[in-house]
C-alpha cells in the first residue's frame, strides 16, 4: 500500500492492480461461495419440510373431542403435572397420565374437559 499525499492535508491510498493471476483465483472464489449460497438456499427450505412432521410430532398433543374418546386412550385421565396427578390420588381415582406427551393432551383439551379446574382433564 503506498501512501502519497496530495492537497494539502488529504491523503489517499494507491491500491496496485491486480496481476492476471490474482483475478483468476478471485473469480474461482466467487463462484465456490456462489455455489455454496445457491446450495444452502436449496437445502434449507428442503431440511424444514423434512424435519417438519405431522402436528402432533411437533408437540401440540393431541384432540379429543369428549371425556369418552380421551379415556379411550388414557383410561384415567391427563393431569397437567406429577402434583396433580397425586392429588388425584390421595382423593381416591387411580393415577393419571403426567409424562411430557400426557401434559401436551392435558393443555391441548382441559378448557373442555377439565371442568372442575383441578389440573386432570376426564379422572375417572
Amino acid at each position: 500500500m503506498n501512501l502519497h499525499v496530495t492537497p494539502p492535508g488529504a491523503v489517499s491510498i494507491a491500491i496496485p492492480h491486480s496481476a492476471p493471476d490474482d483475478r483468476a483465483s478471485m473469480r474461482a472464489m466467487r463462484n465456490r461461495f456462489t455455489g455454496a449460497l445457491v446450495a444452502l438456499t436449496l437445502s434449507v427450505p428442503l431440511s424444514v419440510a423434512v424435519l417438519s412432521g405431522p402436528a402432533d410430532a411437533a408437540g401440540t398433543g393431541t384432540y379429543f373431542s369428549s371425556c369418552k374418546r380421551l379415556n379411550a386412550k388414557y383410561p384415567h385421565g391427563v393431569a397437567k403435572s406429577r402434583a396433580a396427578a397425586q392429588k388425584q390420588v390421595r382423593a381416591g381415582y387411580l393415577s393419571p397420565k403426567y409424562g411430557s406427551y400426557a401434559q401436551k393432551v392435558y393443555w391441548r383439551n382441559y378448557k373442555r374437559l377439565d371442568r372442575d379446574r383441578d389440573g386432570t382433564a376426564c379422572e375417572r
